[in-house]
C-alpha cells in the first residue's frame, strides 16, 4: 500500500479536510440551478502551485458563463482553466481498439484534473509551510448528461407534483465530479455541509443529518442544512429534490423512507423489513449503523435500481409491491438489504482506489447473501452462489480471464480496454468482478471459519467508528480506506493464517478450473481409482489450477471426504473405499448431513459400495466439473443427496438418459414437496427434455403427458380436471412452492415436442383452456405473474411455419397459431386498458408476438416494436422489453437491417430517460453475445455505417463513461466475426450476461427460418391488432398530464381505477381490508 500511496501522492499532492456545497436558483424548467463550494484542503508537498480538481462538463464554470461568480483561493481571485482529456489523433484514426486503449492510458496518465487553479503568488507562503487552503468555486450545472438527472413535466409552465431530480452513477466508480467540482477520489475522505435552497413544496434529501430548515423571507424558499460529520469521500455524497412524501418506521425513527405522490401505500408495504436487516446486520457484524440516520428514496428513471451514498440510497420506484404482490419479494427484500450492507461496506469502509473497489462492494454482496440464508433458507442461499460461479465462467469464456487485482502489466492484455481505471473499465467486466469477489469472499469465510472472519470484519469497522469521530487528526482517517492487500494483512494480523497461495491464484490471477473426472471401482483393492482431467487449459478464461481438490464419497456406510492434490493436468489418485459391496434390497444409509435414511439398493452394482460422488461440494473454486457416473448414481444422489445444487445437476445429467425409469423418478421429485421449489421446478422442465428425447421412438399421446396429468391433479377441478380451479394462492412455505409449480409446469408444457417437432394440439388446446378459463375473483393476491408465465407457456408451443410461398399471409395461419395469436392480441390490449404491475403480462405478450414473428407465422413488423420503444411516456421497463426483442429480431433476419440498430444507438446516445439509454445498449451487448459464433450475424452487422456510428460514440468523451464503455464491448463483439471465442460455452445462462429474458426455444436457430421478411402489414380475418381499437391519445399519454411511466404497480383484476400506461400523479391505491403483510419471514425458509 505504500508504493500505492506514494503514487497517488505525485498525482495529487493534496489531503480535503472538509467541504461546503450551497445549491440555490434549482430550476425544473431549464434543468439547472447554481453551486457554490468551498474546500478546505490541505498541501502534503512544499513547492506547489497549482490545485487539480475533478469536474465536469455540464458545470459551468464563471469564465463560461457569464456574471457567475469567481474562483478563489484563500478569498483571493485565481486564474484556472479547465483541462480536457485529449487522447492521441494518430490512435483514433485507426479505429481499432487496440490503439484505442493505448490512446485512453497515454492521455489518462497526463491529465491531473479537469480544473487547473493557480495558486496566487500571495499564498505561496502558504504551501511552502503547508498551511490549509481555501478553494471556493462558483459554478452552475445545466442540462446535465451525466450523474445527475431531471425528472420533470409541465402543465401550463407549472411544474408536475411528482418532478424531481436525483444524483446517480454514470460510471463504475464515481460521478460527483458531474454535478459538483470535488477531488473525486475515493481515498480522499471530508466532513460535509450542504445548504440547499428550493421551492417551498420541494423536499430535498441528501447525505449527511437534517439539522434544520430555514423558510427564507419571501415565504416561497427553504433551505435544507445537512451536516454530515463523518468523513466521506465525495464518490459517495449524493442527493435528491422533488415533491417527495415522507414515511418514518414506526419503530425506528432513524429510518425515513420518502416515495413520490400517490405511492405512499406501496412504500408502506414494502420498506417495514428494513428494522428486521439492521437488527441481522448489527448483530452479524457486532456494530452498530455507522450513521445517525437513514434515508431512502424512490425515484424513476435511474439506470440501477440501488444506488448508496453515504447515509443515503436512491432507488427505482419499480421495486415497490402492493400488498398483492407475491413474486417480487425475495428479490426487492435482497435489494433492500444490498442497500443497507453497502452503508457499511462501500460508504463507511471506502476502497484506496479503484482497484480495491471490488472488494468493500463483494463484501456487501457477501452480507447480502447471509441475510438471504437467513430468511429464504441455506437452499436457495446455495443456488445464488452456484449462479454466481456459473455467472464468472461464463463470462470469462467469452471475454477472457478476469483478474481481481492484476500486478502483472500483461494480465489484462488479452482484454480490449484497461480494467484499471474506472473511465475505461466496461461496466460487465466491473458487474462479473463483483460477482466472483462475492464468491471468494465466501471461499475466505469457509478456510478461516465464521468466528474469525467476523472478527476481521469487526475489527476493520471498529477500528473505522474510533478513528471517525477524530476530527483533529484527518491522517487517521486512513483506517477508513480499505484496501486488498490491506485487507488481506488485517487478517493475518487477527487470525495469525496467511493466505499467499488462495491470493496468487484467485487475485492476482484470473481465469476458472474445468474438471472432468472418470473413476472406476476396484473390487480387489476396494478403491476408487479416479483420473481427473483440466479441459482447454490453454483456451481464453482456463487457468490450470494446481492445489487441493475436495472429492466426497457417499458409500453404503456412510459419506466419506477425500483431499487429493491436483498438480498437473492429468492426474491420477487411489482412494480407499470404506464399506464393502452387499447383495441386499433395503439398508438404512448415513448422509452427509448426519440423516440416516432407508435407501432401495436394488438398482445399484452389488459388487461396489459407491453410491454417489461429489467434487468440490462446498464450493471453494471457481470452476465447472463433469463428473462421469451411472444412471443409477445419478437417480440415487437426486433423491437422497441433501445438496441442492448436487439434485439440479445430477437431473441436468439425467436427461442424457432418456428412459421410463428417469421419467418416474422425475415425477416423483415434483410429487415430492421436501424437495426444494427450485429443483422441482427443474424436474419440470427435465421431464420435457427426456419425453421430447423419447417421442422419437415412440409418439407422445395425451395419457403419457406426465405434466398435464400432474397439473390436473394438483390444480384442476375435480369433476372436470381440464378446467382449472379458482386461484387461492396462500403465502406460507408449502402453499409458495405450489404457487411456484403452478406457474413452472405449463411454461414447460409447451416445450413438448411431438415426433414432427411441433407441439401437441392437445397441449395447445390445454393452455388456452387455462387463460380462458383463468379465475382470480375470491383469491387474494393478484395473479398478473401467473397470467404472465401462461402467456410465455403459449409462446413456447410456437415452432416454425410451414409456408408454400416466403411470406406469410393470413390465410396460411393456421388454427392453432390464430387462437395463439388472439390469445396474445387480446392480453395485451386488456393490459393496455387495466395495467398489471409493472406491465409483466404486455411485455410477456409483446415477446411472445415476437416469437411468433420469428417462427414466420406473422411477417416481421419492427414499426410494432417502435411504437412502444421511441414513446417516452409507456412504462420504461416495457420500453426495455420491447428493445430486447426487436434486437433479437433485427439480429436474426436474413437481411441487413443496419437502419433498425442505427436507430437504437441514436436511441441510446439521444434518449432523454438514462434508463432506456442504459438498458437498450446492454440489451444489446446481451444479445449479441448469444451471436458470438454465428459469423452470419456479425458480418450482417460488420457493415460501415453501423461501425462508424459506434465508434464516434465511443471517441466522443462528453458522453457518459457507462454508455461509451458498453458501446466498447459491441464494437469488441463486433470483431468476433473474424476471431470468436474458440470454444462455445455448453450453456450461456440468461444471468450470465443479462437480466432481461431471451426467447428461450430449443428450435430457436436462424437456419431453422430462412424465408424472415420484413412486411408493413398483416391483419388475420376477424382479429384486432394491439391498439388497432385503442385511441392514439390513450396510447401516448396518460390523463391528466401525468408522468405517465412511473407507476411501477397497478393491479389488474382488483379494481383499482388507475390511469392507461400507468402513471402515479393522482392516483391514490385504494387499500384492501385484508392483512398488511404479504409473508412473513418464515414463510421463505
Amino acid at each position: 500500500m505504500t508504493t500505492q500511496y506514494n503514487e497517488k501522492l505525485m498525482k495529487n499532492p493534496f489531503r480535503v479536510l472538509s467541504q461546503s456545497v450551497s445549491i440555490s436558483s434549482v430550476s425544473f424548467k431549464e434543468k439547472s440551478f447554481i453551486v457554490f463550494t468551498e474546500i478546505s484542503l490541505i498541501p502534503l508537498l512544499p513547492g506547489l502551485t497549482k490545485v487539480a480538481l475533478n469536474v465536469g462538463r455540464n458545470c459551468l464554470l464563471p469564465n463560461e458563463e457569464n456574471s457567475l461568480g469567481r474562483i478563489t483561493v484563500n478569498d483571493i481571485e485565481s486564474n484556472y482553466y479547465r483541462k480536457e482529456l485529449q487522447p492521441s489523433t494518430t490512435l483514433l484514426s485507426s479505429k481499432t481498439l487496440s490503439n484505442l486503449k493505448v490512446a485512453h492510458d497515454e492521455a489518462l496518465n497526463e491529465l491531473e484534473g479537469d480544473l487547473i487553479i493557480e495558486i496566487p503568488d500571495e499564498c505561496l507562503p502558504s504551501m511552502e509551510d503547508l498551511i490549509v487552503l481555501r478553494i471556493g468555486i462558483d459554478c452552475k450545472v445545466v442540462k446535465p448528461k451525466a450523474g445527475l438527472h431531471f425528472v420533470t413535466h409541465f402543465l401550463e409552465d407549472e411544474v408536475d407534483s411528482g418532478s424531481h431530480l436525483f444524483t446517480y452513477r454514470s460510471q463504475v466508480l464515481s460521478s460527483t465530479h458531474e454535478w459538483l467540482p470535488c477531488i473525486d477520489l475515493p481515498d480522499q475522505l471530508a466532513l460535509w455541509n450542504f445548504d440547499i435552497t428550493v421551492e417551498k413544496a420541494f423536499t430535498v434529501i441528501c447525505s449527511g443529518d437534517l439539522i434544520d430548515t430555514e423558510m427564507l423571507p419571501d415565504m416561497l424558499e427553504k433551505t435544507y442544512h445537512y451536516q454530515l460529520l463523518i468523513p466521506t469521500s465525495a464518490m459517495n455524497i449524493g442527493m435528491a429534490i422533488g415533491h417527495f412524501q415522507p414515511f418514518v418506521l414506526p419503530e425506528m425513527s432513524e429510518i425515513t423512507c420518502f416515495a413520490l405522490p400517490g405511492l405512499m401505500p406501496l412504500l408502506k408495504h414494502t420498506v417495514p423489513i428494513i428494522g428486521k436487516i439492521f437488527e441481522v446486520f448489527e448483530e452479524l457484524l457486532s456494530c452498530r449503523f455507522p450513521y445517525n440516520s437513514y434515508k431512502q428514496v424512490f425515484v424513476d428513471q435511474i439506470p440501477e435500481e440501488v444506488n448508496s451514498f453515504a447515509s443515503l440510497s436512491i432507488m427505482s420506484i419499480n421495486m415497490l409491491y402492493h400488498k398483492k404482490i407475491i413474486d417480487v419479494v425475495p428479490t426487492t427484500r435482497q435489494k433492500l438489504a444490498f442497500a443497507i450492507a453497502q452503508q457499511f461496506f462501500s460508504c463507511f469502509i471506502s476502497p484506496f482506489e479503484w482497484k480495491d473497489a471490488w472488494l468493500v462492494r463483494s463484501l456487501a454482496g457477501f452480507l447480502t447473501g447471509l441475510y438471504t440464508e437467513k430468511h429464504f433458507g441455506a437452499s436457495e442461499y446455495l443456488y445464488l452462489i452456484n449462479q454466481l460461479c456459473k455467472d464468472v465462467c461464463n463470462y470469462e469464456e467469452i471475454w477472457g480471464k478476469l483478474v481481481m487485482y492484476p500486478k502483472k502489466l500483461d494480465s489484462y492484455s488479452h482484454l480490449h480496454f484497461n480494467p484499471n481505471n474506472a473511465f475505461t473499465c466496461s461496466p460487465l467486466y466491473a458487474e462479473t468482478m463483483y460477482k466472483k469477489g462475492n464468491f471468494l469472499i465466501r471461499v475466505l469465510l469457509k478456510r478461516l471459519g465464521k468466528e474469525p472472519f467476523f472478527k476481521v470484519l469487526h475489527r476493520i469497522l471498529n477500528v473505522a467508528m474510533q478513528f471517525s469521530q477524530d476530527h483533529e487528526q484527518p491522517s487517521e482517517w486512513s483506517h477508513m480506506i480499505l484496501s486488498v492487500e490491506g485487507f488481506f494483512n488485517t487478517i493475518t494480523n487477527v487470525t495469525g493464517r496467511e493466505l499467499p497461495s488462495f491470493i496468487e491464484q484467485w487475485i492476482h490471477t484470473g481465469g476458472h478450473a474445468d474438471f472432468e473426472l472418470n473413476y472406476s471401482f476396484n473390487r480387489k483393492r476396494n478403491i476408487i481409482e479416479m483420473e481427473i482431467f483440466q479441459n482447454h487449459v490453454n483456451l481464453p478464461g482456463k487457468q490450470s489450477y494446481v492445489g487441493p481438490l475436495t472429492i466426497v464419497v457417499q458409500e453404503l456406510d456412510g459419506s466419506f471426504p477425500h483431499t487429493v492434490q491436483i498438480d498437473g493436468n492429468l492426474s491420477k489418485h487411489d482412494l480407499p473405499c470404506h464399506s464393502k459391496g452387499r447383495r441386499q434390497k433395503r439398508k438404512r444409509v448415513p448422509l452427509s448431513t448426519g440423516e440416516e435414511v432407508e435407501i432401495d439398493l436394488t438398482n445399484m452394482d452389488p459388487d461396489s459400495p459407491i453410491m454417489w460422488i461429489r467434487v468440490d461440494p462446498e464450493m471453494m473454486l471457481i470452476r465447472k466439473v463433469t463428473i462421469g457416473q451411472m444412471t443409477q448414481q445419478l437417480e440415487y444422489m437426486l433423491m437422497y443427496e441433501r445438496d441442492v445444487v448436487s439434485q439440479i445437476e445430477a437431473m441436468e445429467t439425467l436427461q442424457g438418459f432418456p428412459n421410463t425409469q428417469t421419467l418416474n423418478l422425475l415425477q416423483e421429485v415434483i410429487e415430492n414437496d421436501k424437495f426444494y421449489f427450485r429443483v422441482r421446478c427443474q424436474a419440470s422442465d427435465s421431464i420435457v427434455e427426456v419425453q421430447n428425447k423419447m417421442v422419437v421412438q415412440q409418439p407422445l399421446v395425451a395419457s403419457q403427458n406426465i405434466l398435464m396429468r400432474l397439473f390436473q391433479g394438483y390444480y384442476g377441478c375435480r369433476s372436470a380436471p381440464y378446467i382449472p380451479s379458482s386461484n387461492n394462492f396462500v403465502v406460507t412455505s408449502s402453499n409458495l412452492q405450489s404457487y411456484m409449480l403452478i406457474k413452472k409446469i405449463p411454461q414447460s408444457m409447451g416445450k413438448l415436442r411431438s415426433s414432427t417437432r411441433q407441439c401437441p394440439t392437445d397441449v395447445i388446446q390445454f393452455l388456452l383452456g387455462l387463460l380462458k378459463y383463468n379465475d382470480n375473483s375470491i383469491n387474494r393476491y393478484s395473479d398478473d405473474f401467473y397470467r404472465a408465465a401462461l402467456i410465455e407457456a403459449l409462446s413456447n408451443t410456437i415452432t416454425t411455419a410451414e409456408l408454400l410461398g416466403n411470406e406469410p399471409l393470413p390465410d396460411t395461419l393456421t388454427p392453432e397459431a390464430l387462437n395463439i395469436l388472439t390469445e396474445f392480441t387480446h392480453a395485451l390490449n386488456m393490459d393496455i386498458l387495466k395495467p398489471s404491475y409493472t406491465r409483466v403480462v404486455a411485455a410477456q405478450c409483446i415477446e411472445a408476438i415476437a416469437v411468433l414473428q420469428h417462427y414466420n407465422h406473422i411477417p416481421l413488423d419492427f414499426e410494432f416494436f417502435w411504437r412502444f420503444i421511441s414513446n417516452d411516456n409507456v412504462y420504461t421497463p416495457l420500453r426495455l422489453k420491447c428493445s430486447s426483442s426487436l434486437i433479437k429480431l433485427l439480429f436474426e433476419t436474413k437481411k441487413t437491417q443496419s437502419i433498425g440498430v442505427i436507430h437504437l444507438i441514436e436511441l441510446v446516445l439521444e434518449d432523454s430517460n438514462p434508463h432506456v439509454r442504459y438498458g437498450i445498449v446492454r440489451n444489446l451487448c446481451d444479445q449479441l453475445v448469444q451471436f458470438v459464433y454465428n459469423s452470419d450475424t456479425l458480418k450482417l452487422l460488420n457493415v460501415p455505417t453501423i461501425l462508424s456510428k459506434i465508434w464516434n460514440a465511443i471517441i466522443d468523451y462528453s458522453l457518459e463513461p457507462n454508455i461509451r464503455n458498453y458501446l466498447v464491448d459491441f464494437y469488441h463483439l463486433l470483431s468476433f466475426v473474424n476471431n470468436p471465442p474458440l470454444r462455445r460455452p455448453s450453456q450461456l445462462t440468461q444471468s450470465a450476461t443479462s437480466t432481461l429474458s431471451n426467447f428461450q426455444h430449443q428450435d430457436w436457430n436462424p437456419l431453422n427460418n430462412p424465408t424472415l421478411v420484413p412486411s408493413t402489414s398483416f391483419n388475420p380475418p376477424g382479429m384486432t391488432m394491439p391498439f388497432s381499437n385503442i385511441p392514439p391519445q390513450m396510447l401516448i399519454s396518460a390523463p391528466n398530464g401525468g408522468l405517465s411511466n412511473i407507476v411501477p404497480s397497478t393491479l389488474a383484476n382488483d379494481g383499482y381505477n388507475l390511469p392507461i400506461l400507468g402513471g402515479w400523479r393522482n392516483s391514490n391505491v385504494s387499500q384492501n381490508s385484508g392483512q398488511d403483510s404479504i409473508m412473513a419471514d418464515d414463510t421463505l425458509d
